[in-house]
């Protein structure tokens, strides 16, 4: 254990953040765990044994957990992301690539009306956690037409969407998006590759993607399912 560090669960001083937890829409138990977790990883615990701990002491269910695990961020890497978030205009007349799976559920669960959160980074994210479960259904089919006619309006010179190959039925989803793209004479494409985030870290000017690990590879990363708020009227929960 380094100096200055206390056992987990001990709090012998402030947590030492500047930012206040918003969680009054979410129970007071998982708001009070948000905050635990928040003070854990600004002392310099790693997050998924600090995560382990407070989700084990306050019995959280799996949705919870997921909450805290996408949503809470010491405040050092908080900024750091936050600063690599570009305005949208900046895309325009440049190259994007675009995390396929990570943006597309992310609309599917604005489209089903489902409530989304504004995490501690800035950033808009989704707990479903279906990733390696996704299937292609008519939501899929509407959050599809909602992400393609925002690039219309973005108008990036050329994008391409990718997912992941070793996910069942990746290949006709990637499919089915070359195919809408091209009913719109859209510059851009879709294709299945090995891995995402290393084919995302050095081939694109801009990118699109939540997922953090992504984002601290790439300084002009776009949060394009936040720039469909308003118009699908989601709920967003700041944490």
């Amino acid at each position: 254990m380094q100096k200055g560090m206390t056992r987990l669960g001990e709090h012998p001083k402030p947590c030492p953040s500047n930012r206040r937890s918003t969680l009054s829409e979410v129970s007071p138990r998982v708001r009070k765990a948000c905050e635990e977790l928040r003070c854990l990883l600004n002392w310099g615990y790693p997050k998924q044994s600090a995560l382990e701990f407070v989700s084990n002491h306050h019995k959280l269910l799996l949705e919870e957990r997921n909450i805290l695990a996408r949503t809470v961020f010491p405040d050092q890497l908080a900024a750091d992301l936050k600063r690599r978030r570009v305005d949208p205009r900046e895309v325009r007349g440049k190259e994007l690539g675009i995390d396929g799976y990570n943006v597309l559920i992310t609309v599917e669960s604005m489209v089903e009306g489902k409530t989304l959160f504004l995490c501690d980074d800035g950033w808009v994210r989704d707990v479903s956690a279906v990733f390696g479960r996704h299937r292609i259904t008519p939501t899929t089919q509407k959050a599809l037409a909602e992400l393609l006619n925002l690039l219309d309006q973005l108008k990036p010179s050329w994008f391409e969407f990718l997912f992941e190959k070793q996910v069942s039925w990746s290949g006709r989803l990637a499919e089915l998006v070359r195919r809408e793209i091209d009913k719109r004479e859209l510059d851009g494409t879709a294709k299945t590759v090995s891995k995402v985030d290393s084919k995302l870290k050095g081939g694109y000017e801009f990118i699109a993607t939540s997922d953090h690990a992504i984002i601290l590879k790439h300084y002009k990363v776009l949060d394009l399912p936040s720039l469909l708020v308003e118009r699908l009227g989601t709920q967003l929960l700041r944490m």
